[in-house]
């Protein structure tokens, strides 16, 4: 393990030095911490509940009292904006983080055990991946209708072939590389290997990648529910906090605006993390 780590990866210290003096990463970070922690802190951070209906006040301006204006439901948008980030990013984290315990369950079977069970494997990988991700998600979604948990299980179903298609090529390195020889010779099991030498040496490429696909969950997420398949009311997601804004659209354009900039700029973070990850991690750039 320590022989490809070398050769793959920079030192330790050395990375952690790019990656802390690389503006990209920083700015990356800097906005998924942000949103990270209006998700945690929502509770505290909201000044109102964003459920609460108040028809009096409802699609008002801008004030002290609701900094971003209220609904057609008179609903503070600030306090939903910021619910809206514990709805979006958990969605998206659960959807990438049952993704990747499939793509990595299918893609080690796969380029670990080879023959009949990585043909067959990647028959089934060829079959998903032959289906464009989000039609097939909505035509999951559609069959089993609308909802969180659909969506997030619709964009797994659909999701995890491209995952188990890198993880099987990194697995198709490293089972003949040395120290999986010398590991094999002194009488180490397969699910030892596979534990102790293969998966520490595949999980920053995946990393990385799940943090560039995270953006891409979290648009698709959205997506859904704008067209009233994922989150339904009266929950403070952004895309759908941006399908009951439609019809106000010329006379509230703040209430398109407020969520579709809080997508805009989770994305955005997220690319740019994801970007400042992949160019540390190359080794052409080392």
């Amino acid at each position: 393990m320590g022989e490809l780590t070398a050769a793959v990866l920079a030192p330790r210290d050395h990375l952690a030095r790019r990656l802390s003096r690389d503006p990209v990463v920083l700015g990356g970070a800097c906005i998924v911490a942000l949103f990270v922690l209006l998700a945690l802190g929502a509770p505290l951070l909201a000044p109102h509940d964003p459920s609460a209906i108040d028809p009096v006040h409802r699609l008002q301006g801008p004030s002290l009292q609701a900094l971003l204006g209220t609904d057609a439901l008179g609903r503070d948008l600030f306090s939903r904006v910021i619910f809206g980030a514990r709805w979006s990013l958990g969605a998206s984290a659960l959807t990438t983080g049952l993704v990747l315990l499939l793509g990595i369950a299918v893609g080690v079977a796969a380029g670990y055990r080879g023959g009949p069970v990585d043909a067959v494997l990647m028959r089934i990988v060829d079959a998903f991946l032959a289906f464009p991700s989000l039609l097939l998600a909505l035509a999951i979604v559609g069959t089993l209708g609308p909802g969180v948990f659909n969506a997030v299980l619709a964009l797994t179903v659909s999701g995890w072939a491209t995952y188990a298609r890198l993880v099987r090529g990194l697995v198709l390195t490293l089972r003949e590389r040395p120290f999986i020889e010398a590991a094999r010779a002194v009488g180490g099991t397969e699910a030892h290997i596979v534990l102790r030498h293969v998966l520490p040496n595949i999980l920053a490429p995946v990393a990385v990648l799940a943090t560039l696909e995270l953006g891409e969950v979290l648009l698709a997420l959205s997506a859904l529910s704008f067209l009233g398949l994922g989150a339904q009311p009266p929950a403070s997601e952004w895309g759908a906090m941006l399908n009951d804004a439609r019809s106000y659209f010329f006379i509230a354009p703040r209430l398109l605006f407020a969520p579709g900039a809080a997508i805009t700029l989770a994305v955005v973070g997220l690319n740019l993390l994801g970007d400042g990850l992949r160019d540390a991690f190359d080794p052409r750039l080392q």
